[in-house]
């Protein structure tokens, strides 16, 4: 048995490294060929959307461009389903995720998304007519959400260390700090004072006083 022939469209694959990060994948996926009209198209709906996800799940990539610009689409709201987003990227307000229209599906494409998954129309600023565009659209997504993880793991370091100097306590003594040349009292259950117990445990610089 051969998948495509449960559909009249082809699908193929193309991965590159996204060049705005030192790593990572953009995956491009390129439908070509003509999908059947209405419910004539169901199957070649199902047939997209599977081989897409199973290259998502193996490739795993930071990005991905869904290529129409070969296919020929008149009408099918089945379609829909392969225009969703991979669901890690559900949460995010900008996933990394675009698409290519061509002459042969442009306006149906559009009024598919606007007329029946009522999507506002000038929302629609992640479909392009160009690859390069596409491309260059979703790199600087990728570039975004991870500055935006960056921040976000950044505030729950300093959170985490702010609780931790708040768990330490205050310098009882009446000992001082074992550590060299420190004049601080130490802390309780400690011979250290509470900066140098700090650095010991999180092994950075403490930035409270």
């Amino acid at each position: 048995m051969k998948w495509e022939d449960h559909s009249s469209v082809d699908v193929g694959f193309q991965a590159a490294p996204v060049r705005s990060a030192e790593q990572g994948k953009l995956l491009r996926v390129c439908f070509s060929g003509n999908y059947g009209y209405g419910s004539a198209g169901n199957r070649d709906a199902t047939y997209m959307d599977a081989m897409f996800r199973a290259a998502d799940e193996v490739l795993h990539p930071e990005g991905v461009i869904l290529d129409f610009s070969a296919m020929a689409y008149q009408w099918g709201d089945m379609l829909g389903k392969v225009l969703n987003v991979p669901d890690r990227w559900r949460a995010l307000e900008e996933p990394p995720f675009a698409i290519v229209e061509g002459a042969d599906c442009k306006g149906a494409l559009r009024s598919l998304l606007v007329d029946d998954l009522d999507w506002d129309a000038s929302s629609l600023d992640w479909i392009f007519e160009d690859v390069d565009q596409a491309r260059e659209f979703v790199e600087l997504r990728i570039t975004k959400n991870a500055n935006m993880f960056q921040l976000q793991l950044d505030r729950k370091r300093d959170e985490a260390a702010l609780a931790f100097w708040k768990m330490l306590g205050e310098e009882i003594g009446p000992e001082r700090c074992r550590s060299a040349a420190c004049t601080r009292l130490r802390i309780k259950d400690s011979v250290l004072c509470r900066i140098h117990h700090f650095e010991q445990i999180q092994h950075s610089a403490c930035p409270f006083s």
